[in-house]
């Protein structure tokens, strides 16, 4: 066989092997991006695991979502990111997938497939490696606010302490000279 011919033949099988997966799986735009969690418990910070493959009118529709949201907020665009990788919706929406050839008017037949994994691909790993910045820095600030609840918690408990430790002088004092308020004149102690 020739190069030419086996490249061909990998280029027809590359070009196949969406229809293979099904009409409306290959029909759809899959893109890349980071897989990112938010954990509930503790510090409810968005960690991101890797990468994930999700299809284009899901994130599309993640983003329309979620975008009063993150203009309510006020957040950065890494955080904004963030939120929106974290809420991708499940299932099919191939009515929102701009490649799709309703939409287009253009038969791609899955081949815009061809083309966006890779790119999104590589553009996702950047972007999951920045995304752990925007963890260290949830994480980092949540350590100091935890310390600061600490210190704060300390205080008051030294001053509950102080406090606890000068009632117990006075009553001492006043049971020691018959100045509590617990004796009426008549039961006043002798000294």
């Amino acid at each position: 066989m020739t190069l030419s011919l086996m490249r061909s033949k990998r280029l027809i099988f590359c070009a196949l092997l969406p229809l293979m997966a099904g009409c409306t799986t290959a029909m759809q735009t899959g893109v890349f991006i980071p897989d990112v969690e938010r954990y509930e418990s503790g510090n409810k910070c968005y960690v991101p695991h890797g990468i994930k493959l999700v299809h284009w009118a899901n994130l599309i529709d993640a983003q329309e979502k979620q975008d009063l949201f993150i203009q309510g907020m006020g957040l950065s665009k890494k955080d904004g990111n963030a939120v929106i990788y974290s809420n991708i919706p499940e299932g099919d929406m191939v009515e929102k997938d701009p490649m799709n050839p309703k939409n287009s008017g253009i038969p791609y037949l899955g081949m815009q497939n061809l083309i966006s994994l890779p790119y999104t691909a590589i553009a996702a790993s950047f972007e999951s490696s920045s995304l752990k910045s925007v963890q260290k820095e949830c994480e980092q600030k949540d350590a100091s606010t935890i310390q600061d609840q600490l210190e704060k918690e300390e205080t008051l408990r030294s001053r509950l302490k102080a406090d606890h430790q000068r009632v117990e002088n006075v009553r001492y004092d006043q049971l020691r000279t018959g100045d509590s308020p617990a004796y009426n004149d008549d039961q006043k102690p002798i000294m």
